[in-house]
């Protein structure tokens, strides 16, 4: 993909802190994954094929990092090693770009591979999707029940993603 805008691919590796201090002015719409480590090379290979067959375009980067396996039940890395990858569509001058149709795209790849949707940022997974990608989905249900009986502290989207209502 680089190949568009270099003569010659080019990657760098650095600590975190130096790679994520960048400081991004423009507006944007963002869709990030945890996938399963294993899947790293699937998901960028699937990425750049469906780049290529739909005709896409697209803006960079595209975001890929790594962490260790996490305990939180609902923690995208929970259980396994991650590899994150985040796309990216700007919006200079606040005008909208379309990217609904990439991102829903990269939203079924992804998905598809056993990835877990960042919770912050766009997806369009709703509570049965979800479920079967966290194994202590029902768990951290019931307990939600249990501390927020009421629903005070659901709002429209926990409503869809968790398939709980107020």
């Amino acid at each position: 993909m680089q190949k568009k805008f270099f003569n010659k691919p080019i990657s760098r590796v650095v600590p975190s802190p130096d790679g994520f201090r960048q400081t991004i002015l423009i507006k944007q719409h963002v869709l990030e994954y945890a996938l399963p480590l294993s899947k790293t090379a699937s998901a960028l290979l699937g990425l750049k094929q469906l780049i290529e067959d739909k005709g896409y375009n697209v803006h960079h980067p595209v975001d890929v990092r790594f962490s260790g396996a996490d305990e939180p039940w609902l923690s995208p890395a929970h259980g396994r090693k991650t590899c994150y990858i985040g796309v990216i569509m700007y919006r200079p001058f606040g005008k909208d770009i379309p990217y609904e149709d990439y991102f829903r795209d990269v939203d079924v790849l992804f998905y598809k591979l056993g990835g877990r949707p960042h919770w912050g940022k766009i997806h369009y997974r709703d509570a049965s999707d979800l479920r079967s990608v966290y194994p202590y989905w029902n768990d951290f249900l019931k307990l939600r029940d249990q501390l927020d009986p009421n629903g005070v502290f659901l709002n429209d989207y926990l409503q869809l993603v968790l398939g709980v209502g107020r």
